[in-house]
């Protein structure tokens, strides 16, 4: 039972999102500027898929520069695969509606985790996503600052976890998600 209240309610912020996002759907291209500069085509997708694999990169310098994490495989990865199934055009837009759901989706988690009544924790979601600096970023098209608050949330969880439970694992899992947001 709980598993199907977790799906509806993700079922839930995916259509708020969706209301939100609505105008940045139905518009023509493909979301550009910031750090939205995604590959467009499948020879870039290809190769930023193949550098994300390695610890040095040919932009920024004669002999290469240096890529400061290796967690941009997830990022790409998730760019791969969507070119694959042939979405390459509105990868950037789906991107945009999944980070908006993981972040109302999280909060919500992190409201029940708080012990909130379920109406509290449904608003608490809808309001994170619905606030300025969400649509800022969108404006800018900071995507990664998207992915670092749609994780924050679940961070915060694990973070309790780790102090009340003096949990190495749940310490090292808030890095990780950490590390995929920054």
């Amino acid at each position: 039972m709980l598993k199907l209240k977790s799906f509806l309610v993700f079922i839930f912020y995916l259509g708020v999102s969706s209301l939100l996002l609505y105008p940045i759907f139905m518009s023509h291209g493909n979301i550009i500027g910031g750090d939205w500069g995604f590959p467009l085509t499948k020879i870039q997708i290809d190769q930023s898929f193949k550098g994300s694999f390695y610890t040095w990169g040919g932009v920024g310098a004669i002999f290469g520069a240096r890529q400061t994490i290796f967690t941009t495989i997830f990022y790409q990865a998730i760019i791969k695969f969507l070119s694959l199934i042939g979405l390459t055009d509105a990868y950037t837009k789906i991107l945009l509606l999944l980070l908006f759901t993981l972040a109302g989706f999280s909060m919500y988690l992190l409201a029940k985790y708080l012990k909130l009544p379920e109406i509290i924790s449904l608003l608490a979601g809808v309001l994170y996503i619905t606030t300025p600096i969400f649509f800022n970023y969108v404006i800018m098209g900071w995507t990664f600052v998207l992915m670092a608050m749609g994780f924050l949330p679940l961070a915060t969880i694990g973070f309790i976890r780790a102090v009340k439970e003096k949990s190495l694992p749940y310490a090292i899992a808030t890095g990780i998600l950490y590390a995929f947001a920054v």
